[in-house]
């Protein structure tokens, strides 16, 4: 991946600025475009933003890709809301249907977005705010707690449930006790880790995930320019159901650990969704043998009866594992490790900024 910046004087006139933006949108060499906020004064960064070519707007910040996103729509999402949802799905495996939660803050550069998100991934939304009334008693029921509210250490610990999976977006420089300066995000974070079931710290909580998802999102923007997948998680998990589904059916027992082996570190719901389609798969495996294949297992010294027994023990087993594990699943709280990304070499960003 290569990256390049634009750095005009701060007087640079409107009009120099959207020709340069347009200039970057015809550039077929460049995948992503990101404009540095704030703008001086004298620029309107509405519309400088506005400019950007939808496609191209890795920031997520074009009034188009804020329309997708509320639409449901594949589009480009603004970098912080995507890599506060990375960091609650890797916290609380994957699934967050039914879980309350709650984000402090309504800014179109992470409240709003980040919302939107959760909505999109069945949670129940409060969007709070300085101004709501009773604020604590809103927060206080959360599973999930957003702080993004611009304020250095507002959420307390007598705010948050036990539990909690709390993700702090502040970023606020304080004075220091000696004399210098400190940077704190929005919530209290040493009284409210002896509460909370995972806090993000400040700094290096929220912020590295930012500019990872910049490199997220030049890369999708590229792919779709280009017409290609968005996600191919799809093809390697209908690839290993496909695999688990053989073992399941010439070895039974040692089907569960290569299962586990080959699915770790992916979200429970998918490694669900894998199993259930290796059960179906294998389970129509077994009924063709049974109705058609008694001569070809006993071709193998294997009888039909005994095929019919070991299959019908491991499709038991499997089920029992996907229920047992979904209820472990539900009682943890504790924070996993953070996906890795990949390596990006190809494609091309572009960022400018004022000297």
């Amino acid at each position: 991946m290569n990256s390049f910046d634009h750095k005009p004087p701060v007087d640079t006139a409107q009009a120099h600025l959207i020709a340069l933006v347009e200039r970057l949108n015809a550039d077929d060499s460049v995948d992503g475009i990101l404009v540095q906020l704030p703008l001086p004064g004298h620029l309107d960064e509405l519309a400088v933003v506005s400019a950007i070519n939808p496609d191209k707007d890795v920031d997520g910040l074009h009034v188009v890709s804020a329309g997708r996103l509320a639409s449901g729509l594949p589009g480009l999402v603004s970098c912080t809301p995507l890599g506060c949802m990375m960091l609650i799905r890797d916290t609380l495996n994957g699934d967050l249907s039914g879980k309350e939660a709650v984000v402090i803050g309504r800014s179109i550069l992470v409240g709003k977005p980040v919302a939107q998100l959760l909505l999109a991934a069945n949670c129940t939304v409060t969007m709070a705010h300085s101004r709501t009334k009773d604020l604590a008693d809103v927060v206080r029921r959360a599973d999930i707690v957003v702080a993004a509210v611009g304020r250095p250490e507002m959420v307390k610990a007598d705010w948050v449930g036990p539990g909690a999976c709390v993700i702090d977006v502040g970023i606020n420089r304080v004075p220091a006790a000696d004399g210098k300066t400190r940077l704190v995000g929005d919530v209290d974070t040493v009284d409210v880790s002896a509460v909370a079931g995972s806090i993000t710290p400040v700094p290096g909580g929220v912020g590295p995930m930012t500019i990872a998802c910049l490199l997220h999102n030049t890369l999708q923007a590229a792919r779709m320019r280009r017409g290609m997948p968005q996600d191919r998680r799809f093809w390697s998990e209908l690839f290993i159901s496909a695999l688990v589904t053989f073992f399941v059916v010439i070895d039974p027992p040692g089907c569960a650990p290569i299962f586990a082996s080959l699915t770790a570190g992916t979200p429970a719901s998918h490694r669900r969704a894998m199993a259930l389609r290796s059960i179906a798969t294998a389970g129509l495996i077994l009924l063709l043998f049974g109705a058609f294949g008694e001569q070809f297992l006993g071709s193998m010294g294997i009888s039909l009866d005994a095929f019919r027994i070991a299959g019908g023990i491991m499709l038991f087993m499997i089920a029992i594992e996907m229920v047992f594990e979904k209820r472990t699943e539900r009682r943890k709280t504790g924070p996993k490790t953070s996906r890795p990304i990949r390596s990006m070499k190809t494609f091309r960003s572009s960022r400018w900024r004022f000297r």
